[in-house]
């Protein structure tokens, strides 16, 4: 995780505890962590992954971290393709057998000056 992300989840985290009138002790009694790994957190340094979302969690924010494990929407191609997949087949037209051409007797050539 860059440290720019890293910076902005602090940031979002110290803006909402503070909001919800917690200090950084009380945070870390609730999360089961030290104050000191609040304070890192808070400040862009890293932290595991259980509690950030513990303090997501005691915040009530973690509907927001599981927003981000939404299920992707279907792409138009998919949508057409299930759409095929459930539509009937259609019926076809059945061909008829076409008769064989009739080959003609071959004519003499007509010119100019026969119309006799």
């Amino acid at each position: 995780m860059s440290t720019q992300t890293q910076h902005i989840i602090g940031a979002f985290l110290r803006r909402h505890r503070i909001a919800a009138g917690l200090s950084q002790g009380d945070m870390a009694e609730r999360v089961g962590a030290s104050r000191l790994t609040i304070s890192k957190m808070e400040n862009g340094k890293s932290s595991s992954l259980p509690i950030l979302i513990a303090c997501l969690d005691e915040l009530h924010l973690l509907d927001r971290f599981e927003s981000l494990f939404a299920p992707a929407p279907i792409s138009p191609i998919e949508q057409l393709r299930a759409a095929k997949a459930n539509t009937p087949p259609t019926a076809k037209r059945v061909s008829r057998k076409q008769k064989p051409t009739q080959v003609r007797e071959a004519t003499p050539e007509w010119k100019w000056g026969d119309e006799t």
